[in-house]
């Protein structure tokens, strides 16, 4: 927020309703929530500017994985999974730069190079990123 001060809070409760709205058209969502900007501004406080509702419930996805064969039994349309890639980094450290996380683009590259994408803009029909909290998102997306 200190580099992009136009970006206030209710920018962050802008995508808690988005999320909430997302997760309205999933019936095996863990929470069915209807929320308003006004709602994820008022949650509680849990570390400034992040609210409760900025971040993710305990529990967030599944995924069911099975063999081609079996795929097909289980639904008529399979998503083919090509690459997994995953990377974390240190908790804040100074000179870090959280708005542009290395973490992310070593693991981008790392599902790239595994799966022979080389145009992800054009290559790319799905990608599935663990966002925990309305800025994460804001920042990756």
């Amino acid at each position: 927020m200190a580099r992009y001060p136009h970006i206030r809070e209710e920018h962050f409760a802008m995508v808690a309703v988005k999320t909430r709205e997302d997760a309205r058209d999933n019936p095996y969502a863990h929470l069915q929530l209807d929320i308003a900007v006004e709602d994820a501004m008022k949650s509680a406080p849990v570390v400034t500017p992040l609210k409760l509702l900025d971040c993710c419930p305990t529990k967030d996805a599944a995924a069911v994985f099975a063999s081609e064969d079996r795929a097909g039994k289980i639904t008529g349309r399979p998503a083919w999974i090509k690459s997994v890639a995953t990377c974390s980094e240190k908790s804040y450290c100074p000179g870090m730069d959280m708005v542009s996380p290395v973490s992310l683009q070593v693991t981008a590259k790392k599902a790239y190079d595994r799966a022979g994408i080389v145009d992800p803009v054009r290559e790319i029909n799905v990608a599935e990123l663990y966002v925990a909290f309305t800025s994460q998102e804001m920042i990756w997306a």
